[in-house]
């Protein structure tokens, strides 16, 4: 995966964010459970908007399978 908009945080937050939707939950969870890198931090203000959309079609497809 190529690296975008990401930085490192020490004590990454996993609480519960309930008003995320369905494929916004997804990312979190993958970012909470270290799987696209250990302790990444997406910076909202610098991810772009086609590498979300990329991500959360992956996402979805793999939710199908």
């Amino acid at each position: 995966m190529r690296r975008c908009g990401g930085g490192g945080e020490a004590e990454p937050a996993t609480r519960e964010l309930a008003r995320l939707e369905p494929q916004g939950l997804a990312l979190y969870d993958e970012l909470r459970a270290h799987r696209i890198r250990p302790k990444l931090r997406l910076e909202q203000e610098r991810v772009g908007f086609q590498w979300v959309k990329t991500a959360l079609s992956a996402l979805a497809r793999a939710s199908r399978l």
